[in-house]
């Protein structure tokens, strides 16, 4: 079964099995769950250390809320992978189009062709 998001007829370079792209964002959700719990405790010193009020304490444990939800959402993806017919995929260049993170589309690309236009670049501070 082949789910279409474009009407054009698709190079199959273009195309990616939905399961490995669901198991990609899987993936990127647990990174940023690790990223977070890495800023986590980075700014819970520094709120122990200040001697933060009760509130700004609670405020900072919000962190953690989404920290869980993440690993939550990752968990229900990486199911989701597991349980998605192998025959079904997507036209990739379609699904990442106006993605804004240029790193992030050719980490879900994976080995699909990425279109360049179809994402911008990536905005990386540090």
């Amino acid at each position: 079964m082949t789910l279409a998001l474009s009407p054009r007829a698709a190079d199959p370079s273009d195309r990616m099995a939905l399961r490995r792209l669901i198991g990609a964002v899987a993936r990127e959700i647990d990174s940023l769950a690790e990223q977070g719990h890495r800023l986590q405790v980075m700014i819970g010193a520094h709120v122990a250390a200040a001697g933060a009020a009760e509130q700004a304490v609670e405020d900072a444990q919000l962190i953690d809320h989404l920290l869980q939800h993440f690993s939550g959402l990752g968990e229900v993806l990486r199911r989701a992978a597991e349980h998605t017919p192998a025959a079904v995929d997507v036209e990739i260049a379609a699904v990442l189009r106006g993605l804004r993170l240029d790193g992030l589309g050719r980490r879900l690309a994976g080995a699909g062709r990425l279109d360049g236009r179809n994402c911008s670049g990536e905005l990386e501070l540090l």
